[in-house]
């Protein structure tokens, strides 16, 4: 079972990568919450707030990895 799921998965990303890969990235919108700080001047337009491309986290603080998952989550 687990070999057809990771064959399909390995066929859909030959077929379907590439058109994924080659679409643009959607536009910036302006969130309403600045909008009137931008237009006042006191913030820069969205497309100059947000990086282009996104960064990425290469290396962590302890050098061994970013932690192990798991654990237990207590919603009282």
């Amino acid at each position: 079972m687990k070999r057809r799921a990771l064959t399909k998965a390995f066929l859909f990303s030959l077929v379907c990568g590439p058109t994924f890969a080659t679409d643009p990235l959607p536009g910036l919108q302006e969130t309403p919450l600045f909008a009137e700080q931008v237009k006042s001047g006191a913030l820069p337009p969205v497309a100059e707030r947000v990086p282009r491309p996104p960064w990425v986290v290469r290396e962590f603080a302890g050098g061994d990895g970013p932690g192990r998952p798991g654990g237990q989550l207590n919603c009282w």
